[in-house]
């Protein structure tokens, strides 16, 4: 009966403690505690305890729109012996458009 009672113990001294590991993985990682990863996970926002503590902000937070870079493209024209690509299309009618590269 002692044995049972024993390992009990250890098997949930174990679980705290590799939740406290999780938990300093976490925070160090994220900068936000296991709780806040699952709730801005479940409500699509930015949830932090740390946040709300330290700067007494809102709990949950919008996330912010993700910045899209607009596309450029490079205009490519034949020339003898070489290729020469530009930020614009040539104004010159004689210049022949081999291709353009959008990066």
């Amino acid at each position: 009966m002692n044995l049972v009672i024993i390992t009990s113990a250890c098997v949930s001294g174990t679980a705290v403690a590799t939740y406290a590991v999780a938990e300093v993985a976490s925070i160090t990682n994220t900068k936000k505690t296991l709780e806040d990863n699952v709730f801005s996970f479940v409500t699509d926002m930015d949830c932090s305890t740390i946040d709300k503590l330290n700067y007494n902000s809102k709990y949950c937070k919008k996330l912010p729109e993700p910045k899209i870079k607009p596309l450029k493209t490079s205009y490519c024209y034949g020339t003898l012996d070489n290729v020469n690509c530009y930020n614009e299309p040539s104004i010159n009618p004689n210049d022949v458009l081999i291709g353009t590269y959008t990066y």
